[in-house]
């Protein structure tokens, strides 16, 4: 606790306008000790997510219909072709060199995966969410490290530990939610490409299923990496790393299995869609529910030593188990929802 008492003393109350202070003064309302209001920081902090949110997404909205007519309207130039033509002979060519073309990475696993990236980054309303998700997490990974260094407990280290995985998590899910957890649905009037190709269920299943990940590995592998070469006393990278895949396995798993069987080809990632809103919001606030309740699940052995039913000396220990449980859980998962997934994924590539 002498972590949370160091944050409570850098004046956090004379800087109530800020929305970090919203975040951290959240998390401190949950202890009686801080004398700190919960609900009066969780209730702007979650009005102006969703404002900033639709705010975002209406105005990328806009620049994406303006730059689609304008290429519709003028057409592509010889230059712009003349580039691209000289990026498919050096995407060739590093094929070639890398052994690309005799290996697996030609499957229909990486060519579902990598068309699914490369839409990503063609479309702002998904490319958005991960650049507005990135500089949030810098902006706190700062603030962590200007305010490390000194002398920490074991508990202090576990609990600056789980507020950082808890951020993380809770970032990659929104970001995951707009990409890989419906990724599926969002082949649309498009599937009758794949099932006119030689895909295999599994192959798709796990394209998706990789996709629905990356996300949140993009920003979880930056951020705890920057925070080992730093003073920030958090748990070592392999642990940390470890830990937020086996998070973000179990969210994005569980999202993908629910898009296999109950996918919706009419949805749109846009706010202003009159078709598939409905789903989109209940994917993004389920995984923002299952990232708190994973984030709850490491805060349990600080919790029970706090209450007295094991002592100080365990926590080491109760924390080893409760990682290697999240751990164990996302490869059993990860194994029985590929076969279940796959299976399901098969018929849908079955045209009608």
């Amino acid at each position: 606790m002498g972590m949370l008492m160091r944050i409570e003393s850098e004046n956090l109350f004379g800087r109530w306008y800020l929305p970090t202070t919203w975040c951290v003064n959240s998390i401190l309302g949950m202890l009686d000790r801080f004398g700190v209001k919960a609900y009066q920081y969780a209730v702007p902090l979650a009005c102006s997510a969703l404002a900033v949110a639709w705010l975002a997404v209406k105005v990328s909205n806009r620049a994406y219909f303006a730059g689609w007519s304008s290429t519709l309207e003028e057409g592509p130039s010889r230059a712009g072709a003349a580039r691209r033509a000289a990026r498919r002979r050096k995407g060739s060519g590093a094929a070639r060199a890398w052994g690309l073309r005799s290996s697996g990475m030609q499957g229909a696993l990486w060519t579902i995966l990598r068309k699914d990236v490369r839409l990503l980054f063609r479309d702002p309303v998904l490319w958005y969410g991960l650049g507005t998700s990135s500089i949030a997490l810098g902006s706190f990974a700062y603030n962590l490290i200007r305010r490390g260094g000194g002398e920490y407990s074991l508990g202090d280290q576990g609990m600056l530990s789980y507020l950082s995985m808890m951020t993380v998590c809770l970032l990659g899910a929104v970001v995951g939610g707009q990409t890989g957890g419906i990724s599926l649905s969002r082949e649309g009037s498009s599937l009758w490409l794949l099932q006119a190709n030689p895909v295999d269920g599994k192959s798709l299943f796990r394209a998706k299923m990789v996709y629905a990940v990356l996300p949140s590995m993009v920003l979880i592998v930056p951020f705890f990496t920057v925070l080992e070469f730093s003073s920030v006393p958090v748990y070592p990278l392999w642990r940390n790393l470890l830990v937020g895949a086996s998070i973000a396995t179990i969210i994005a798993l569980s999202q993908i299995l629910l898009d296999t069987f109950f996918p919706d080809f009419t949805i749109r990632v846009e706010l202003g869609s009159s078709k598939g809103t409905g789903k989109l919001l209940v994917v993004l606030l389920a995984r923002m529910g299952m990232a708190i309740a994973l984030s709850v699940v490491l805060l349990l052995p600080s919790i029970l030593v706090s209450k007295g039913i094991y002592p100080q000396s365990s926590l080491a220990r109760l924390n080893a188990i409760v990682h290697g449980g999240l751990l164990a859980s996302a490869l059993l998962m990860a194994y029985l929802g590929s076969l279940v997934g796959s299976k399901q994924a098969a018929k849908l590539l079955r045209p009608n």
